[in-house]
């Protein structure tokens, strides 16, 4: 499994993860207090994510909204760093993200 990404302050890009369902990738951008996901591919949906700390215990876990783009408000999380996995219907993918 090969994962390629670019950071850029609070924006992770991900593309071309490949598993053995297919291909999944996205973007994960972090505003404020939301966590913004948005698939590449319009026809996967976004079935669960996990934040997990960099230990990777899971701190929280949230449904999808079964669409490509999804926002989740991670206010109750204390300032760090997280690693958020994205399940899609075609496969998963991580990354880690900053909350300030």
């Amino acid at each position: 499994m090969s994962l390629s990404f670019i950071q850029a302050s609070n924006s992770i890009n991900l593309f071309n993860q490949n598993n053995a369902e297919g291909i999944t990738g996205g973007v994960i951008t972090m505003e404020d207090i939301i966590l913004h996901i948005t698939l590449n591919d319009p026809n996967q949906r976004i079935e669960l994510i996990a934040i997990k700390t960099t230990d990777g215990q899971i701190i929280d876990q949230q449904d999808g909204c079964y669409g490509n783009s999804c926002d989740y408000d991670i206010y109750d999380l204390v300032p760090g760093t997280y690693i958020v996995s994205v399940i899609t219907n075609e496969g998963i993918f991580s990354a880690t993200v900053k909350k300030d």
